[in-house]
């Protein structure tokens, strides 16, 4: 008998949510679908400044929007950041980033159907583009970013 069962199936469980990304709850919305409000931070440089979904996802300017659902707890997440910081300085006059906790924003998550985290959607008027999950690279972002200009 081990003296630390539970420990074991921790440490089975943090190497699942690494490999594949941390589990979150479902939703119900696919690409093209109108984007619900809620509360956000929006990436400016390495600073975040707060804003609403709809004033930040919601633009009549054609800028593309990555949405990046994460949480302080997912250490793929924690991961990511300095890939989103380099797409964001890469992309800074084509790009806006939007950070959306899934701990504080339930109901969008929910919405977006984000059942695990990391995942980035990128929106161009008020539209689903594109849903990239798990762990994604600056260089990989960049593609995607092309490939929808």
């Amino acid at each position: 008998m081990s003296v630390f069962p539970e420990l074991r199936h921790w440490v089975v469980g943090f190497c699942f949510c690494m490999a594949i990304g941390c589990e979150t709850q479902q939703s119900q919305v696919s690409i093209g679908s109108e984007v619900p409000d809620g509360p956000v931070k929006i990436l400016t440089g390495s600073e975040e400044s707060p804003s609403t979904f709809h004033q930040a996802v919601l633009r009549d300017d054609d800028k593309l929007v990555l949405v990046d659902f994460w949480a302080t707890w997912c250490p793929p997440c924690q991961q990511m950041i300095p890939e989103v910081e380099s797409v964001k300085a890469t992309w800074k006059e084509q790009l806006e980033v939007v950070k959306l906790d899934v701990d504080d924003n339930p109901e969008l998550s929910v919405h977006f159907n984000v059942e695990s985290i990391p995942t980035v959607l990128l929106v161009r008027n008020g539209r689903i583009l594109q849903r990239v999950e798990g762990f994604t690279t600056a260089d990989e972002f960049s593609e995607i970013i092309r490939s929808l200009n």
